[in-house]
């Protein structure tokens, strides 16, 4: 049963990629009406799908998560409150199969770890138990990994860092599944007191999008200072980089 929950969702997910990029590229031009325009053109397409009532409630979950966090936030990067709070709501509710369930329980996983990183709440390692260990089946994709494996490093928990770096491995190689790979790799070397400046250049040679540097300096770059793995040729490629690395359309890599 959970095997099959998780290929239908995987399955639906490629779709659903597809039917969002125009909103993603449009979010990214902080274009409002041309994001607008995507999410109506998603949902259109959605509803001619031809989706059973679980996937199509999956799908509008994912939409309405992506519709609160970009169409209606399109001109800033963090959550604001309102929006915040009117998602975390919509998201107590119960949903019609196991596909959208697991759908949203990680939404309510995600929001709440984007939430803290924001500064709206503080997600307390009881609760964040509590709603990670209520997920079943717990097999997430490189995306949902990548979430908690920066929750668990935040609040100092190497035994969900390592879970999560175990489930990265069976997720398949892609290059962003290897750029969060090696991203969780320095969390868990930093958490060990065991990392080496070459954890810190093999992550580098992984970030070719600015949002991706911006979050190394935001999240990393001052445990990696304190830990003594910042020297100047890690400098002069953190300099290289943000000359290099421009914004396109293409939307995150």
């Amino acid at each position: 049963m959970h095997d099959d929950v998780i290929a239908k969702y995987q399955a639906l997910t490629k779709r659903l990629h597809e039917w969002i990029k125009p909103l993603i590229r449009a979010h990214y031009r902080r274009d409002q009406a041309a994001a607008e325009a995507a999410l109506k053109a998603a949902h259109a397409e959605v509803d001619a799908a031809g989706l059973d009532a679980d996937e199509l409630a999956a799908v509008r979950l994912h939409l309405l998560y992506i519709e609160y966090h970009t169409v209606l936030q399109v001109t800033v990067d963090k959550w604001q409150r309102p929006q915040y709070e009117a998602l975390y709501t919509k998201l107590q509710e119960p949903q019609p199969g196991p596909i959208s369930e697991f759908v949203r329980q990680t939404r309510l996983l995600i929001l709440q770890i984007e939430a803290e990183h924001d500064g709206l709440i503080v997600f307390a390692p009881e609760d964040f138990e509590r709603l990670y260990n209520s997920i079943q089946p717990r097999k997430f994709n490189r995306v949902v990994n990548h979430y908690i494996g920066t929750w668990a490093f935040m609040h100092n928990r190497l035994d969900i860092l390592t879970e999560t770096l175990e489930h990265l491995v069976t997720a398949g190689g892609k290059p962003l599944a290897d750029y969060i790979w090696h991203r969780l790799h320095l969390m868990q070397r930093l958490l060990t007191q065991t990392a080496e400046k070459r954890d810190v250049q093999e992550l580098l040679n992984w970030i070719n999008h600015p949002y991706v540097l911006i979050e190394f300096r935001h999240l990393l770059l001052e445990p990696c200072r304190r830990a003594g793995l910042i020297d100047a040729a890690i400098e002069e490629e953190l300099a290289r980089k943000e000359r290099v690395l421009k914004y396109t359309d293409s939307g995150m890599v």
